[in-house]
This record gives C-alpha cells, structure tokens and sequence, in this order.
C-alpha cells in the first residue's frame, strides 16, 4: 500500500492533549468539596458536549465566580467551598497540546492556539 493512500485514509481529524504542567496537591478531600469538584468537572463536560472550545470550557472552569471548587490553577490557591476557605493550596498551569479551539464537532480557529494554555514548546 502506498504511503499516499495511507494519509488520505487518515480520518482523526484536530486533537487536544491537556495536562498540568506540573504536579499538584489540589484539594483536601471532604464531602462537600467532592461534591463542588464534580460539580466543576460536570459544567467542563456541559459546555463542551454543548459546542464549546476547549480553552473556553478551561476558562469556564477554572473561574471561581462560575463553580464553587474552580480547577487548581494559579490564581486559585485561596478558594472558598461552601463557605469554608480551604486553605492555601498547591496549583499549576494548564497546558494543551495541539488544538485549544478543538470542540466537540470540529474546530474553532478563534480560540486555537489560545495563550493561557499554550505550553512551552510543542512538539
């Protein structure tokens, strides 16, 4: 088979790889700060089956005036949880390789390349 034909039939189409650019402790764990994190991973998960870019679902996410337990990132290292202030805790950037416009159905070229996630270096 040629190599021609190979890349015609290729059919993955834009992809996205996020990831922390370093490790982190995030939360200390109780129900209630359980409950606010799943509720933080489940409006990312609404927005993007909704149509959102990736970097926009981020932003989403990690805005404490949206969600009650917004994602560890910096600028986040004092969050309040039901009421409770959690204490300083350890955060990092967010970093996507490949597409940050990337959405459920296609591309969006406005938000791809998005500065706040662009890591480093991509390969």
């Amino acid at each position: 088979m040629k190599a021609s034909s190979q890349v015609a039939r290729n059919k993955v189409g834009p992809q996205a790889f996020v990831g922390w650019a370093k490790e982190h402790t995030g939360y200390y764990y109780t129900a209630n700060r359980l409950k606010a994190y799943t509720e933080t991973l489940n409006a990312f998960y609404v927005l993007w089956m909704s149509g959102h870019p990736l970097a926009s679902c981020l932003d989403f996410a990690s805005e404490p005036a949206f969600v009650d337990a917004p994602l560890p990132v910096p600028g986040n290292e004092n969050v309040v949880v039901d009421g409770i202030p959690v204490g300083k805790r350890a955060t990092s950037k967010l970093y996507v390789v490949g597409h940050s416009g990337l959405t459920v159905n296609g591309l969006n070229t406005s938000w791809d390349n998005y500065k706040p996630y662009r890591p480093p270096y991509q390969y």
